[in-house]
């Protein structure tokens, strides 16, 4: 009989662990209620901030319009029409793609909680958090069509916003 290691060990795990979380409705990890389910207010009141008030939710997903926005600079101006992302550095075919390219391509929608990384720093900074539902095109096999190269270590994303930002002791704006 064969030796059990730690790995097929572990290996199991994430197989029992998948099944487990495949085999049940999804309102049983507290994922959309179900049509005789109701979702439970809280009690403790909320204070006034800038995201999402947990008083007024009324379901998992947050809805767009309650979602917080961090903006340190100022949103910038573009349109559908003129925006592009371009894509350098460590690829074999580095290039400027369209909104219009992006959406050409094949999408995934992702369920998944996303919370500021200053959220609650400070009294008047509460809420930013939220449960969304996105759909667009993964970057990985985006940058796989792009010939990413086995040097690259890390994705860096700069916004069309105004000010500077220091990485590593060198200024990009």
């Amino acid at each position: 009989m064969k030796p059990l290691h730690r790995r097929d060990l572990l290996r199991g795990s994430v197989a029992l662990a998948a099944y487990g979380l495949a085999a049940r409705p999804l309102s049983v990890w507290g994922l959309d209620p179900g049509p005789a389910e109701e979702v439970v207010p809280f009690l403790d009141v909320q204070a006034a901030g800038r995201g999402i008030y947990w008083q007024k939710l009324t379901r998992w997903i947050t809805p767009n319009e309650q979602l917080y926005e961090v903006s340190h600079y100022g949103r910038p101006k573009t349109s559908a029409d003129d925006w592009a992302v371009t894509f350098s550095g460590e690829l074999g075919k580095p290039r400027r793609v369209s909104l219009a390219e992006l959406k050409r391509r094949k999408v995934r929608t992702v369920t998944a909680t996303l919370e500021c990384g200053g959220n609650g720093s400070g009294p008047g900074f509460v809420g930013a958090i939220g449960n969304i539902r996105w759909t667009g095109t993964p970057l990985g096999p985006l940058l796989r069509d792009l010939g990413l190269t086995r040097r690259s270590r890390e994705v860096v994303f700069y916004g069309a916003d105004e000010k500077v930002e220091k990485i590593r002791d060198k200024d990009y704006p």
